[in-house]
């Protein structure tokens, strides 16, 4: 057996959420233990020599210098580009010269585990259904919470809300973009976020950008929607029905903004259609990708060290 140390460096860091790249890790190493034959142990990758650091590029690509030792880098982003200090970067991953391995939103690859953010939040969203109610009586029609205004994408879900908002609708938009609730944001906390959601029958779940090919961007927006006992109203990567079942959802992929609306009204005036789908298991598989993800994880850690 051998006693493997993983550190990691440049993961997002907030007050509300802390160092999410310390809580990845030690949730990797905690499910890697409980199967793999070696013993993986959390370290401080810029105070002691580890054996595999994974960093993200929320702060500046130099500071992988800082890091003490050799160890193997692994590239891990839940975003289509470069963040924090690094945009000039079109590509991050013109580093595979530095990395050993990435995790991304790509296809699996002989340098790449496909790990897509949603994968994070399933068993949370599966113990929510398990608690839906047989019957919905819902009177408030949709919410839609976003921060980002301006990169990628975002301008055609923007223009999809305001066009719905004035053509059939108001949307009841709870983030910074297009906000209309005087400032009184959806809440963070995710318990506080599902009772915000108790009346209301749709969430728009878009993300900030499609995705087609190798690449599936698929955040954690639509499972979001899931767990606030919503009908998601979701646009983004077009492979969105390989993992999510479209019996369960509205799925605007390919359509303009009459279409998208005539869809929703079609699900929000049918009572008997809306039940239907708020009901069905949103998932397409049956077996814990984030397990399955950690062995193949755990068998390339195997193979370089």
């Amino acid at each position: 057996m051998k006693t493997i140390k993983i550190g990691q460096i440049n993961f997002y860091k907030n007050d509300l959420w802390g160092d999410t790249g310390y809580n990845k890790v030690t949730r990797m190493i905690d499910t890697l233990n409980t199967f793999s034959e070696n013993k993986y142990v959390y370290g401080d990758c810029l105070n002691e020599n580890c054996d595999i650091v994974l960093y993200s590029l929320y702060a500046k690509i130099e500071n992988l210098d800082t890091v003490k030792g050799q160890p193997i880098l692994i590239y891990y982003t839940d975003e289509l580009m470069c963040c924090g200090e690094n945009w000039i970067f079109d590509n991050p991953f013109e580093f595979y010269k530095r990395n050993n391995l990435s995790i991304s939103f790509y296809d699996d690859s002989d340098d790449n585990l496909f790990f897509p953010l949603f994968v994070e939040s399933l068993k949370d969203m599966m113990h929510a259904k398990e608690w839906y109610p047989q019957n919905f009586n819902k009177t408030k029609f949709c919410t839609f919470c976003a921060s980002n205004g301006n990169f990628y994408e975002t301008q055609f879900r923007t223009n999809v809300v305001k066009y719905i908002s004035e053509n059939y609708k108001q949307i009841t938009c709870c983030g910074k973009v297009l906000n209309n609730t005087n400032g009184k944001y959806l809440p963070y906390d995710f318990v506080e976020a599902i009772n915000y959601h108790d009346d209301y029958k749709f969430n728009l779940c878009f993300e900030n950008a499609s995705s087609s090919g190798n690449l599936s961007y698929i955040t954690e927006k639509i499972v979001n929607a899931f767990r606030y006992m919503t009908v998601p109203i979701y646009w983004g990567a077009e492979r969105i029905t390989e993992w999510f079942n479209e019996k369960a959802f509205i799925n605007c992929n390919g359509m303009n903004e009459q279409e998208i609306l005539e869809k929703i009204k079609e699900v929000d005036n049918d009572k008997d259609l809306y039940d239907y789908m708020i009901h069905q298991n949103p998932l397409k598989f049956d077996f814990d990708y984030y397990e399955y993800f950690v062995k193949k994880l755990d068998k390339f850690i195997n193979d370089h060290i």
